[in-house]
């Protein structure tokens, strides 16, 4: 891929998970002996990091008092205090939530995820 494939698609951490798979399936095709050298290059790309905000308490409740959308509020808080990932509060159903616990608290499960294709 071209540096600007790359930026397009694929993250730093995806490309270097994807060399690090390739590269292990050709080490043992070259183990079996199905191949004599792996086509996959020694130096694995480095993984891409960035540096992330952590919301304070205060900034979370500011968010949350913002919000007029009651649904889009739901997702936001279970999203804070569950630490959803975006498909796991995208694959939520009604099903999922349970208001009416015993203990008064609620509770709501993650059995699902929805992932975007490309």
């Amino acid at each position: 891929l071209t540096e600007k494939q790359k930026q397009r698609f694929l993250s730093g951490t995806t490309i270097h998970e994807v060399h690090r798979l390739l590269g292990t399936a050709f080490q043992y095709a070259v183990e079996w002996g199905i191949l004599v050298k792996s086509p996959v290059p020694v130096d694995s790309p480095k993984k891409s990091t960035q540096e992330r905000t952590i919301w304070t308490v205060e900034e979370m409740r500011a968010a949350l008092d913002s919000m007029e959308d009651p649904i889009l509020h739901l997702a936001v808080h279970l999203t804070l205090v569950g630490a959803l990932r975006e498909g796991e509060i995208v694959g939520l159903t009604p099903e999922d939530l349970d208001f009416d616990a015993a203990d008064g608290i609620g509770t709501f499960r993650i059995n699902k995820s929805m992932q975007r294709v490309r």
